[in-house]
């Protein structure tokens, strides 16, 4: 559930006040009161529709609204070209690694991963698993402490050094794939218009200005880590002309989790809360 407030804007600026319901659980209690979520069996999202219904003609006289989840039909993409695109990208990536599409993106990460530590690294096969379960995150895995016990003092630092940096490793690793999607879900939301705004074509181009004021700032600003997070960004975006909808995202469910395209809103919002906040507290003034 979300709540969109008009003088309390984030990003978009939306022309009403709303109750937002993006979801429908259904939660059963039994006789001793314990409460569970259970499955969709009743038509979940008939009963949350009659609900709305009530919640909107209590709110009525407040200017308030109550909403379901908006349903969006999407183009069929499964014969163009940004889809043959996406799935080649992948495909490339998959192939890099010697993965399939029976496999995970934690295998492909794991795979990359002990390339790097092999080649990085001169360690026995046990201390490679140790490392590499560390650097996933794993729940078993072992300490940085736990490994340095089983190394040579010689060894240490350069281990301590690698589990430090591997987050930027596991990112590089994973670019290719976000950005492939990125661009896929960027062509997905292409002139999706917001049943919560009055002129999904004016909120565009305000975006737009916004977003552009803020690269010039962050350009001009002469901040190395500023330019480098707006570089990064910059990949996904890449012109403020692919901002081409108000909206924030389309949520899908697939094999039961919810996923969401968030197309060029995600690195707009990223340029944005850089200009606004800056890094380290350090905000960037405006060039306009």
């Amino acid at each position: 559930m979300e709540i969109i407030y008009t003088k309390n804007p984030n990003v978009i600026n939306y022309d009403s006040n709303n109750l937002v319901f993006h979801g429908w659980p259904v939660f059963q209690r039994d006789r001793s009161g314990d409460v569970s979520t259970t499955e969709d069996t009743v038509g979940g999202v008939d009963i949350l529709t009659q609900h709305i219904d009530r919640m909107q003609n209590a709110v009525e006289s407040t200017g308030w609204k109550v909403r379901g989840p908006a349903i969006v039909r999407m183009r069929d993409m499964s014969n163009g070209t940004i889809y043959q695109e996406t799935i080649s990208k992948i495909d490339s990536a998959m192939a890099g690694a010697g993965i399939g599409d029976g496999d995970t993106l934690g295998s492909y990460l794991e795979i990359l991963l002990r390339e790097e530590v092999k080649a990085s690294l001169d360690v026995p096969k046990p201390i490679e698993d140790m490392i590499v379960s560390r650097c996933l995150g794993r729940e078993d895995a072992p300490t940085l402490v736990d490994i340095k016990k089983k190394l040579d003092k010689s060894n240490q630092g350069m281990v301590s050094e690698f589990v430090k940096n591997s987050p930027a490793l596991l990112k590089r690793f994973v670019r290719p794939i976000e950005l492939a999607i990125n661009d896929f879900a960027v062509e997905v939301l292409k002139g999706l218009e917001s049943t919560l705004i009055d002129d999904s074509g004016r909120e565009v181009e305000r975006l737009r200005g916004e977003v552009g004021n803020a690269i010039s700032a962050i350009e001009s600003s002469g901040d190395e880590t500023s330019m480098s997070v707006l570089a990064q960004q910059m990949e996904k975006l890449k012109s403020v002309e692919n901002i081409t909808s108000p909206m924030e995202g389309v949520v899908f469910i697939y094999k039961g989790n919810a996923y969401k395209f968030t197309g060029s809103f995600a690195a707009a919002n990223q340029v944005l809360g850089l200009f606004k906040y800056g890094r380290k507290g350090a905000k960037l003034k405006s060039t306009t």
